[in-house]
C-alpha cells in the first residue's frame, strides 16, 4: 500500500467556514442560521511518498454544520499527482476519519490541487473552477470590539491542533452541490500541522518521539 504499519500522513491543514469563528453575540446570533451552514476542510502531506500532495473536502448541511444535527452533504477532491492505489487509500482514510463531518459523500474527484503557503498565517489552495482559498494573518483593523467577541466554533478537525487566522477568501464553484459561494474577509479560518498513524490521530508531541 501507499502507507502501512506504523506509517504517519502528515502536513498542514487549513479549514474556513462561511461564517465567523470569532464574533460578538449579536454576529453570531446573526450568523447562526443562515451563514453556518458551509466549509472547506484541506489537508497538504508531507513525507517521501506523499510530498505536496493534497486532499480537500467541501462541505454544505441544510443547516448550521456545529448547532443541531443537520444533514450534510461533501465533494471529495484527491490530488491528481497521487497514484492510483494512493488516491483510494487517501480516500478511504479521510471519508472514514471524518465521516460525521462530511455527511453524504456525493462525489470523489480527482483534481489538480494548489496548496501554497506564502506566509505564517498565508494559505492560498486552489482547484481551477471549482474551489478558492486564501487565508492571512489576522490584524488589528479585523476585530470586532462590540457585543463581547468570543470564539463560538472549535475546529472540524477537532484531532489537529490549529490556530485562528483570518479567511481573506472562499469560494466554491463546482457543480456537485447545490450551492455556490464566495465569502470573504471574515474570522473563519483555522490552520494547524495534522498527523495521522494507522488512521488514528495523534498529538504533535507524540509524533516527534
Amino acid at each position: 500500500t501507499a502507507y502501512a504499519g506504523n506509517a504517519v500522513l502528515s502536513g498542514d491543514y487549513v479549514e474556513v467556514r462561511s461564517n465567523h469563528i470569532m464574533a460578538g453575540g449579536c454576529t453570531y446570533s446573526a450568523e447562526a442560521v443562515y451563514d453556518g451552514n458551509r466549509a472547506v476542510m484541506a489537508w497538504r502531506l508531507d513525507g517521501d511518498n506523499l510530498a505536496d500532495i493534497a486532499v480537500v473536502a467541501v462541505v454544505l448541511g441544510k443547516g448550521n454544520l456545529q448547532l443541531g444535527n443537520h444533514t450534510r452533504e461533501t465533494v471529495l477532491y484527491i490530488d491528481s499527482r497521487a497514484t492510483a492505489k494512493q488516491m483510494v487509500n487517501l480516500r478511504d482514510t479521510f471519508s472514514s476519519r471524518y465521516s460525521d463531518v462530511f455527511g453524504e459523500i456525493r462525489a470523489v474527484l480527482v483534481a489538480d490541487i494548489s496548496f501554497d503557503q506564502t506566509g505564517d498565517d498565508a494559505f492560498k489552495i486552489l482547484i481551477p473552477g471549482e474551489v478558492q482559498v486564501v487565508t492571512r494573518t489576522m490584524v488589528e483593523a479585523d476585530h470586532e470590539y462590540s457585543c463581547d467577541p468570543q470564539v463560538w466554533y472549535g475546529a472540524f478537525a477537532g484531532d489537529t491542533p490549529v490556530r485562528l487566522v483570518q479567511m481573506a477568501r472562499s469560494s466554491y464553484s463546482g457543480a456537485d452541490l447545490n450551492s455556490k459561494w464566495k465569502t470573504v474577509n471574515k474570522r473563519s479560518a483555522y490552520i494547524g500541522k495534522f498527523a495521522i498513524s494507522n488512521n488514528l490521530a495523534i498529538s504533535n508531541n507524540l509524533a516527534s518521539r
